[in-house]
């Protein structure tokens, strides 16, 4: 199986049941007939490119839509969060640099 196909079949199978109820009423699982998320997972592999990329698709935008709704509710938290990633980003690229400058004789 390919691994993007892999990749969404582990992502349907964990799929939230408030997403779930969400993305189960969108045009594309609606048109496709499916009822439930095993019947996605068990068509999966063989659904056409399109069809399999417009699922992708919808899906991805359910989670965003969700994700940027959680943010705008508690939009502190995401600050603290943004402003944690950004230090650990920086202390990642120090270390690199660090851990270069010890292997470069080796």
């Amino acid at each position: 199986m390919e691994p993007k196909r892999y990749f969404f079949k582990l992502q349907m199978e964990q799929l939230p049941d408030d997403v779930w109820q969400q993305f189960k009423y969108s045009d594309i699982v609606k048109t496709m007939g499916f009822q439930d998320k095993l019947e996605i997972v068990e068509q999966i592999e063989i659904l056409p490119e399109p069809v399999f990329d417009n699922l992708k698709q919808t899906l991805r935008k359910i989670r965003d839509e969700n994700f940027f709704k959680l943010i705008k509710a508690n939009p502190e938290k995401f600050q603290w969060f943004l402003a944690c990633s950004v230090a650990v980003s920086e202390e990642d690229r120090r270390l690199e640099k660090l851990e270069d400058e010890a292997w470069k004789d080796l």
